[in-house]
Formats: structure tokens, sequence, C-alpha cells
């Protein structure tokens, strides 16, 4: 039985990184989804919180100014100094203590905490008759990529948040609100909520069938490795005998050689070569009896059929003669003893 043996290439370490990789390691995994967190957490938010207050204030600025037709000051800065300070503080707090405190999400109450400054900017900018009312939709769409619950939340406190200054506004400062005028503006806070989570749970699904694909593709790789593993293991031990195996034909005194079910010559140790006068070559591949076995000692033909090795093969059954006859390439013959 022959067997080839080759070797699988080796990966290339320095491949495309343009390609996806698929981290294995359970640590590295966990390792990288912390460094993302704490990225998005204590630096892409803050940052984009800081400029988009900035902007924000900017825009009541110009709101009041042009739409209300007052650009009192005071309520410019102290806008700006709420947001501000709010800003660092809350950057500060994230910065300090995210890693540290894993009870709460930080982070989050901070994002509930927005809503309330931009409920407070609408109060800035005129209350009822405030144009920024749509900052109430914000934190519903840029949560559209975290979960079909967590948007509907933020639409449902946004609302709540806007109802709440309109009461504080109808209660407390007694100023006259007009439902036809307030109506349209509520149901457009909540109607773009609902539309934002329902958009966000077919989002949220998606991400739930690529997030089953990777397991399952990160699945089918540790399989593969282990079944690479078992193979690399299996072919280092058939080497390894294979190479035993070779150090005892070649050391070996007597002939020995392998035939397949045709009678070909599948191994052959250089005693046989020795005694026949042919070379390991010349014999390898080649029918055995038409080569050794081929005459009887008067110079008969042995017929293929008549040889004790044919029913070996056939029968699988082992025959053992005291003697024989081999013959040599040079047409002389020799007595030997073989199974």
């Amino acid at each position: 039985m022959a067997m080839t043996l080759a070797k699988r290439p080796t990966r290339n370490p320095h491949g495309d990184p343009r390609q996806l990789v698929i981290d294995l390691d359970p640590n590295e995994i966990e390792r990288k989804k912390a460094q993302r967190l704490y990225r998005l957490n204590v630096v892409q938010i803050p940052t984009l919180r800081i400029l988009g207050f900035c902007l924000l204030t900017f825009c009541i600025f110009f709101h009041n100014l042009f739409i209300l037709n007052s650009s009192s000051q005071p309520s410019i800065f102290a806008i700006a100094a709420i947001v501000t300070s709010y800003s660092l503080l809350s950057w500060l707090i994230l910065y300090l203590f995210f890693e540290k405190i894993k009870k709460i999400d930080i982070s989050f109450t901070f994002l509930v905490g927005d809503i309330f400054i931009w409920t407070l900017m609408i109060y800035y900018s005129g209350g009822e008759k405030s144009l920024l009312f749509w900052l109430m939709v914000m934190r519903v769409a840029d949560q559209i990529n975290t979960s079909f619950k967590r948007v509907l939340f933020f639409g449902h406190l946004s609302l709540c948040c806007y109802l709440g200054m309109l009461a504080y506004l109808l209660y407390v400062e007694h100023r006259s609100l007009s439902i036809r005028h307030e109506l349209p503006k509520i149901l457009v806070i909540y109607g773009s909520s609902l539309y934002i989570a329902i958009t966000a749970r077919t989002s949220e699904q998606y991400r739930n069938h690529t997030a089953s694909a990777i397991r399952v593709a990160r699945e089918l790789i540790l399989q593969l490795n282990e079944k690479s593993r078992q193979l690399e293991e299996s072919k280092a031990t058939v080497e390894q005998l294979s190479r035993q195996n070779e150090l005892i034909l070649h050391s070996a005194g007597e002939g020995i050689y392998g035939l397949d079910l045709h009678g070909r010559a599948t191994f052959v140790n250089p005693a046989v070569a020795h005694m026949t006068g042919y070379t390991i070559e010349e014999l390898l591949g080649q029918p055995m009896h038409a080569m050794l076995y081929h005459s009887k000692a008067d110079n008969t033909p042995h017929a293929w059929e008549d040889c004790p090795v044919y029913a070996t093969l056939t029968t699988g059954a082992v025959h053992q003669y005291g003697e024989g006859l081999l013959w040599r390439k040079n047409g002389t013959n020799f007595p030997v003893e073989y199974a």
C-alpha cells in the first residue's frame, strides 16, 4: 500500500490587513471588546457630546436672535456654562471610573442625562415657541445600532421630558399653551421615535444573525484547527513509523519486499536487490513473479496462478515453504525459503 504525504503550505503571518479576522482566543476576544467599549464610552461619545453641545449653543443663539427676536446674553451664557460644565464633568467621571465601576453603566447614565440637558436647551430657546423640539428625537436616532428595547426606552423618556417641560411652563410659569400647536409636536416626537425603534429592531435582528454566523464560523475554525492538529500528530507518527520501518528493512539481512494485490512490488529492501542482482528501482512497481519466480528448476514455466504467493494474495492465508527458487537478473537461480 503506497502513501503520499504532502506538506501544507505555511500561512503568511503578514496577510492582507483588509481580510476579515476572526479571533479564536477567548481572552483576546474579551480584551479587544473591552478596548472598543473603553474607546467608545470614554473617548468618542464625550468628544461628540462636547462638539454637539457647542453646535446646539450656537443654534440657540441664532434661533433666539432670528425666531424669537431676542439676543439675551444671560440666557446664552447660562446654557453655555451648563453644557460646558456638564460635558467636562461627565468626561472626567467616565475617565476616572468607567473601568472601576462595573455594577453601574456610567456611560448609559450620562446618555440619559443628555436628554434632560436637551430639554433645558429647548426651554432656553423659547419653550413651547422653540423650533428645536426635534432634539427629543436625537437620542433615539443615535441609539439605532443598540437594541429595540433601548431605543424604545429613550423614545418614551424623551417624550416624557418634553411633556414635563410643558407641564412646568403651564403650571409653574403659567404660560398659555395651545393644544393645536403642541399636539403635532408631541405626535412628531413620539411617531418618529416609534418608527426609529422599529427600524432599530430590524437592524438588531440583522446584527444577531451576523453575530450567530460569526460564532458558527469561529466554532468551525476551532474544529478545523483541532482536526489539523490531530492530522499533524498522525502525520508525525506515520513519518516516525515509516522511518523506523525503513531502518528495519535496510538493516535486515534477509530479503524483504511487499506486494500489492496484483503482485507488483511496493517496497524492496537492499538485501533483495543484492540477492537478485537487480536494483531497487528496477524491481519497484514490477510484477515480482515475472521477475523472480517465472520458471521452475527445470526451466519449465511457472504459472502465476500456481505460485503460492498468488494463493496468499487471493486468500489472505499465510503459506510458508521450506524451499523455493528465485531467479537472478543474470539468469541463474538460487534456493530460498520464503513465506
